[in-house]
């Protein structure tokens, strides 16, 4: 899913409750990144696209931090940290590593 396009999207918009399922309960229930299918078309496995109560907005906040936005428009502008390193993509897998004295401490973040 490109993300770029989210950070400029209202919460609002309609297009935010879009996921694709095989009738809207499994939609509803199953809605994920993976799933967002914001022009009401494009979904896989004979599946279709419903309006939910789910807001892909939420699960992306919940996979990058509150300021998703900024990290998100930082990244498409090029944005860079101290010392010039550029930002990690929005979608780098490193974004989901966690410490902790042990899995079970690092898993609860």
């Amino acid at each position: 899913i490109a993300l770029a396009p989210l950070a400029t999207v209202d919460y609002a918009d309609v297009s935010n409750t879009r996921f694709c399922g095989s009738w809207y309960a499994s939609a509803a229930q199953e809605c994920s990144i993976e799933t967002h299918c914001p022009d009401g078309r494009n979904c896989k496995n004979q599946n279709h696209c419903f309006e939910t109560t789910c807001n892909v907005q939420d699960l992306v906040k919940a996979d990058l931090g509150e300021d998703w936005v900024e990290i998100v428009t930082n990244y498409v502008n090029g944005g860079g940290e101290e010392g010039g390193a550029s930002k990690m993509s929005p979608d780098d897998p490193r974004r989901k590593n966690f410490c902790g004295l042990d899995w079970g401490q690092a898993s609860m973040k």
